[in-house]
Parts: C-alpha cells; structure tokens; sequence
C-alpha cells in the first residue's frame, strides 16, 4: 500500500522524482524498513531503484532479509540493523520513506536531521502525518495508532514544522 501511495500520489507532486527513479545510480532510504514490503514493492515499480532499508528490530529484519530474498532482490535492497538516529550516509538518496510512525519522537527528531544529511541536494523525504481534512473519527484513530505504535503524535502542522526545524525546505 505505501509503495503503491508514494508511486501514484507523491512521486507526481516532486518534480523530477520520476526521473530520479528511473535513473541507473537511483537511491531510496527506507527508514523503518520493517519486513521490508514496502521496499520490495518500490523495487519492483521502479526497475533502476536500489534501497537501503534500516531497523533497529532484528525480528522484523530476519522477515525482511527472507522476503527479500524471496522476491529475487537481494542484489537491489540492501537491509541494515540500524536506527536512523545512527544514519551516517551522506549525499546518498534521492527520496527517503521516513515511518515515523514506529519511532519514538526524541530520536524522530535527530533521525530527521541524519534522513536530510542523507539526501542528495533537491532529494525528497515523506513522512506520515494526520490529515486534516479527516473526519474526527479517522483522526483519533490515526492518534490512537502512532501513540500504541511509539512514534510522535504530530498534527500536520506541527509535522511541518518539524521539518521546517530540521532544515528541509519547500514543505508540504
């Protein structure tokens, strides 16, 4: 579902991300790369595409590393036990998926500041945030989970000033 939600919504709104994606030294970070569905998916949509995925949870990472593999793209999706809050890439990705959701706000914000460092100059990050628009419902729902799952419980705008804060530019 993300891969399919990066593809066709935000994909189209990054002017030039498309190319970026297509190009053979393509580069995605996916911070939070649980059992490593969404990198897998992404791989597989974008042929040119190879993915560092990074989690500090080992279980999640014994899924990943077999899904990976089972899907054939072990030569393309690179998995690390690592947090984001010890990310020391530099200049390295085009777009960085940043699950927020799982992690906690105190290393979301310094995971943040590593995920920028990280990018390319003009690279693109998505974060997940509430939408405002929901209905109450869906927002207290959208609340419930990132408070069960430990990530910070930003509304959009406080998520947008967050990256403001971080450094990141043209935030929307």
């Amino acid at each position: 579902m993300h891969a399919h939600t990066v593809t066709r919504e935000i994909v189209p709104v990054c002017a030039g991300l498309a190319e970026r994606f297509r190009a053979r030294d393509a580069k995605l970070l996916d911070v939070g790369v649980g059992v490593a569905g969404t990198a897998i998916a992404l791989a597989q949509m974008w042929p040119e595409l190879r993915i560092v995925g990074i989690d500090p949870w080992q279980p999640s990472l014994r899924l990943a590393r077999e899904n990976v593999d089972r899907a054939g793209l072990a030569e393309r999706i690179e998995l690390r036990e690592q947090g984001v809050e010890s990310l020391e890439d530099q200049s390295a990705y085009d777009y960085v998926y940043f699950a927020n959701t799982f992690i906690p706000e105190r290393l979301a914000r310094v995971g943040l500041e590593r995920a920028l460092s990280a990018l390319r100059p003009g690279g693109w990050i998505s974060i997940g945030s509430p939408n405002d628009a929901a209905p109450p419902a869906v927002s207290a729902l959208f609340r419930l989970r990132e408070t069960q799952w430990g990530g910070p419980v930003w509304t959009q705008a406080q998520a947008e000033q967050v990256l403001r804060d971080t450094g990141f530019v043209e935030v929307q």
